[in-house]
C-alpha cells in the first residue's frame, strides 16, 4: 500500500520541511521532512542544505521503507490507518513494537488510542508538539480525520 496524497501532506504539515539540518528536541540531526540518519542516507549533520528536489527524493525513498514495515506489521487496513501508522513510524521509527499496535490488531480500540497518545515523549519528556501530533494520528486512524 502506498501513503495517500492526504496522507503525504499530513506527514509533511507535523514534520515541516526544512532545507538546513537541525537538532530536533531530543537533540538527532534532522533535516527535510523529518528524516533522520535512522532512517538511512544520508546522514544530516550541521551546515548540511538541501534542495526541495533532495528533499522531495529523500521523503519519497523513506516513505517506501515506512510503507513496507506498516504494510509487514499491520497487514490489510483503510487509508487512514495506514496513512496514521506511517505517520506515526516516520517519527518514532517504532511500529514494529508499538503496543498500540498489537491492541488495535485486537480490536480495543479504546486502549489503543490510549496507547497510541503516550508516545509524547522527546529526551525522556513530554513534548507538546508530539502530545499533538499524537492526537492528529488519533484521529486519522481512530475516526478517519486527516485535519485542516
Amino acid at each position: 500500500m502506498d501513503t495517500s496524497p492526504q496522507g503525504i501532506e499530513f506527514i509533511r504539515r507535523h514534520e515541516g520541511v526544512r532545507l538546513k539540518a537541525y537538532c530536533d528536541s531530543a537533540g538527532v540531526w534532522t533535516i527535510g521532512v523529518g528524516h533522520t540518519a535512522a532512517a538511512g542516507p544520508p546522514k544530516p549533520r550541521s551546515g548540511m542544505v538541501l534542495t526541495m528536489d533532495q528533499v522531495i527524493e529523500i521523503l519519497e525513498h523513506d516513505l517506501a521503507r515506512y510503507e513496507d514495515r506498516v504494510d509487514r506489521i499491520m497487514g490489510i487496513v483503510p487509508q487512514c490507518v495506514f496513512d496514521g501508522a506511517v505517520s506515526f513510524d516516520c517519527n518514532t521509527g517504532a511500529i514494529h513494537r508499538a503496543s498500540w499496535v498489537a491492541a488495535w490488531k485486537a480490536g480495543d480500540m479504546r486502549r489503543a488510542e490510549v496507547a497510541l497518545k503516550r508516545w509524547n515523549r522527546a529526551g525522556g519528556r513530554v513534548v507538546k508538539g508530539l502530545v499533538n501530533r499524537r492526537a492528529a494520528e488519533a484521529d486519522l486512524i481512530f475516526r478517519g480525520e486527516y485535519g485542516a
